[in-house]
């Protein structure tokens, strides 16, 4: 906010001059402002009890499949090689949360992970959907993974700051799982870095 209100107090005073590198950084500060406003809604919702979900036949395979080709050139950049193993099958709950889930899980990735393959899955068991995003590196120290869906936590402070991450991204994924009445964990990977874990219950 301090930010975005200086630079505009400057085009104001003619103290900087208008051109589109400045504009699309006030439109940065913005959509960080507005991701913060919605993650932090949603937490508020969540610790209320009030955080209503709208359920209905979802192909999360589908929804993950678009999702990772809307963040295509993003992963590209920050070297990440989606590899997709997805189960086709009708899951019984809120599309529009679970996306949120898989945009916070694959953003997290973009912004932490190591450059390598990220591997992206959906399984069934008996009773439940699971839904897996590993990555390759550089994986989250114990400690910390036990209270990594905690808002505000953060891995490597420094970069996380400079990688522009509200720290409430996981706090948003747990909350949206919980309203599932599922369960999500951050374990170690089988190839060195991460492994962020979603349990949906089929009969929700």
């Amino acid at each position: 906010m301090t930010i975005l209100r200086g630079r505009l107090q400057g085009l104001a005073e003619g103290v900087f001059e208008p051109d589109q590198a400045l504009f699309r950084s006030l439109l940065g500060q913005v959509e960080g402002l507005s991701r913060l406003i919605d993650d932090l809604r949603t937490l508020s919702l969540a610790d209320s009890g009030h955080l209503s979900l709208q359920r209905a036949p979802v192909d999360l395979a589908a929804e993950i499949r678009a999702i990772v080709e809307l963040l295509g050139p993003e992963l590209q950049a920050a070297g990440l090689v989606p590899q997709l193993t997805l189960e086709a099958r009708t899951t019984f709950c809120d599309g529009a949360r679970l996306r949120q889930v898989v945009l916070a899980l694959l953003e997290n990735a973009r912004r932490h992970a190591s450059p390598g393959a990220l591997r992206i899955s959906t399984t069934r068991t008996d009773d439940a959907f699971v839904l897996s995003v590993e990555d390759a590196g550089p994986g989250i120290p114990a400690e910390l993974a036990a209270h990594i869906f905690e808002a505000f936590v953060r891995g490597e402070e420094s970069r996380s700051r400079q990688s522009g991450g509200t720290g409430l991204g996981l706090a948003v994924v747990r909350a949206i799982v919980h309203a599932h009445h599922g369960r999500v964990a951050c374990l170690p990977g089988t190839h060195g870095g991460t492994c962020f874990r979603v349990w949906l219950p089929e009969a929700g």
